[in-house]
């Protein structure tokens, strides 16, 4: 068995092409704070920015230096989320290890948290009231519908429980009617655990740590970690080797990536028709 790939390009194009559509005529901003020139920040944001411009999204971004006190970023940040020309708002991360990063993210208002990082966003997402996803989240389950993949009954293994993937991956999949094991660093046996899946989610950010003899066959692998190797962005799936026995695969780059971003906009849109 060959992989057919789940094409995160492709699925992106339609979830973009649909909120372009529906922003017509709405004033759409989103304000992205930055802190410092990490690089691979400074590509995310120019990224982000192309494409807010594609779909006619005003786009600010507040930049400040690493030298900013932790109680100054957190009143910028209140004071950008009080702007009402601003309709959606995000942090980039990783912000310096010197800053707090949680009491940043909780400035954010939930009416315009389209990253789902604030507290009191992300709390109302674990019970079931939040009218949007976290990007990542929404990105998954975007590619499996787009894909005709079914959730309902199946086993899904998540591997990683960060606040990025794994638990937001872990309280989506559970309230789409799934059984869900969390594998991370202290389970035992790794391989005996993602043999459990029908469907697998990583999110760990450690390259090659899935390979074809750790997945069962037929498996939907996902793969939503990240990781820099010699200038090279890899995920955590072996792919040659996970092809063989996977019957979907999503890499890295090209997958849950793309549709993270374009999920962050359709998020952006949804918040300004509820709020």
């Amino acid at each position: 068995m060959i992989a057919r790939i789940l094409n995160g390009k492709e699925v992106a194009s339609h979830i973009l092409s649909r909120v372009k559509k529906e922003a017509e005529g709405s004033s759409l901003e989103l304000a992205v704070v930055n802190v410092g020139t990490h690089p691979a920040s400074v590509a995310y944001i120019e990224r982000k920015k192309e494409i807010a411009l594609s779909l006619g999204v005003s786009f600010k971004v507040y930049e400040f230096g690493e030298d900013i006190a932790q109680q100054e970023l957190e009143s910028e940040v209140e004071k950008i989320g009080k702007n009402s020309a601003t309709t959606g708002m995000i942090v980039q991360l990783p912000l310096p290890s010197a800053f707090n990063t949680e009491a940043v993210l909780n400035k954010i208002p939930e009416e315009k948290d389209v990253d789902v990082l604030s507290k009191t966003a992300f709390d109302k997402f674990e019970k079931g009231e939040l009218s949007i996803l976290p990007p990542t989240v929404s990105a998954i389950a975007e590619m499996l519908l787009h894909y005709e993949i079914p959730v309902q009954g199946t086993t899904v293994v998540i591997v990683g429980r960060g606040r990025l993937v794994g638990l937001p991956a872990r309280i989506y999949f559970e309230s789409a009617g799934a059984k869900v094991i969390v594998a991370h660093s202290q389970t035992e046996d790794l391989a005996k655990t993602i043999q459990q899946g029908d469907i697998v989610v990583s999110g760990v950010g450690k390259a090659g740590l899935i390979t074809g003899e750790m997945i069962k066959e037929g498996a939907v692998v996902i793969d939503a970690g990240t990781s820099v190797e010699g200038g090279v962005t890899t995920g955590d799936i072996d792919t040659e080797s996970v092809s063989e026995k996977a019957s979907y695969i999503s890499p890295v780059p090209g997958g849950v990536g793309p549709v993270t971003v374009a999920c962050l906009f359709s998020n952006l849109l949804l918040l300004s028709e509820e709020h």
